[in-house]
């Protein structure tokens, strides 16, 4: 902004708030073992977050919720690194960046990165458990819906069953459609993705298909994921 002799004015405070927010970068590179350009930092007033909660699908088809979004400079190869607040606190891993959109930017958050860290740690994979069934969401006849009082327009349809899998020792078949999982409701497979947990392994759970017109209460017991 020009000043009142008509030179450039400096702009001290902005100078100031960048210089300290890279010798902040800096401190929190070496004590992370990291490079400064591998550290997102969000300050007041300069970068922001933009939208809690978001998901994210992931290379292997899995939906990852709790996402963060924000406007923290992010270039290609700084994934992995931790995205900070002012006070030094992680609150997400660097995930992804939507290139062309006005540097929207995304984390994944602080408490899914702990929890996916200690089971890496412990396991050495991330332990999931399975049923054995390959389907999609598929919007459900309004009529059923009241009748049966279901709590949403669409359930999963399921495609196919594998051979031995729990789903066939249930009693699942083809077309049927998945509209609850142990009391949870199941719109689509990405609801179903959410409940199968390692702690679901070798639980009994109720399942609840819609059969031609006929609702249908099953049993099923996920087992733990094949490698």
């Amino acid at each position: 902004m020009p000043s009142e002799t008509g030179f450039p004015r400096a702009d001290v405070e902005n100078d100031f708030v960048r210089a300290r927010r890279r010798q902040i970068l800096a401190r929190l590179a070496y004590r992370l073992h990291r490079e400064p350009d591998d550290v997102s930092l969000i300050l007041p007033f300069d970068d922001v977050v933009s939208a809690l909660g978001r998901t994210m699908r992931s290379r292997s088809g899995r939906l990852i919720d709790g996402v963060v979004q924000t406007d923290a400079a992010l270039n290609p190869g700084n994934s992995g690194g931790p995205l900070v607040d002012s006070q030094g606190r992680v609150v997400g891993v660097n995930t992804a960046t939507i290139m062309g959109a006005q540097g929207i930017c995304f984390a994944i958050g602080a408490d899914t990165a702990e929890f996916v860290a200690s089971r890496l740690i412990r396991d050495g994979r991330i332990r999931r458990s399975y049923v054995g069934v390959m389907g999609q969401g598929v919007p459900l006849h309004r009529r059923i819906i009241r009748y049966y009082d279901l709590p949403s327009d669409s359930g999963l349809l399921v495609e196919s069953v594998v051979a031995g899998s729990p789903a066939e020792r249930a009693g699942l078949r083809e077309r049927d459609v998945i509209v609850r999982f142990d009391g949870r409701s199941i719109s689509g497979v990405d609801d179903l993705h959410r409940l199968l947990t390692a702690e679901r392994s070798g639980q009994s759970a109720e399942v609840e298909v819609v059969r031609n017109t006929e609702l249908r209460k099953l049993f099923i017991v996920p087992q733990s994921q094949r490698d």
